[in-house]
């Protein structure tokens, strides 16, 4: 199992499927086109602590979802630079694990460096446990709309502690 300790943008279910077969990390899912302003803005967020990496399909929505994402301290990777393909296709799902390994070699690494301090059970304590609690907290933290493991998952990788979250639920939530 390899690590990486940043956030890796994918197309996909599928890829995620397949990468976290075997690269652990945080996963953002484009779903095509439909990349809403709220994950950008958690994306840009999370750049500013993390390495971004954007890893495409080599086709139209593969390059316009490139072009859209604008993301600093990010880095693209090109399918195309992982020529062995299981099939005819040559989406991320379709490589080699052993290619994808290869193009991302100064990435990973084989020990996990993720701290994780804030729990599902520590939001749900504070009151995020309801969806019209995260839309309120999401309008102050770049987290998009998320149910409650992806706001654990992202509060984490943005490096948030407890302390500064009750402050902002006790501002948010309590105005």
């Amino acid at each position: 199992m390899f690590y990486f300790n940043g956030i890796i943008v994918v197309e996909g279910k599928t890829d995620v499927a397949f990468l976290s077969s075997f690269i652990m990390s945080e996963y953002v899912i484009t779903n095509g086109y439909e990349l809403p302003k709220s994950e950008i803005a958690y994306l840009e967020a999370a750049s500013k602590i993390k390495q971004v990496l954007v890893i495409t399909d080599p086709d139209e929505p593969g390059e316009t979802i490139r072009a859209r994402l604008k993301i600093p301290n990010s880095i693209n990777i090109f399918a195309k630079k992982i020529f062995r393909s299981k099939k005819k296709k040559h989406g991320i799902a379709e490589c080699e694990k052993d290619e994808i390994v290869r193009v991302l070699n100064g990435y990973l690494s084989e020990k996990s460096l993720k701290h994780n301090d804030i729990t599902v059970s520590f939001l749900s304590s504070i009151g995020l446990n309801t969806k019209n609690n995260r839309t309120i907290f999401s309008k102050k933290v770049p987290v998009g709309t998320v149910n409650m493991k992806k706001l654990t998952e992202r509060l984490n990788s943005l490096n948030y502690t407890r302390e500064e979250i009750i402050k902002i639920v006790g501002e948010r939530l309590c105005s």
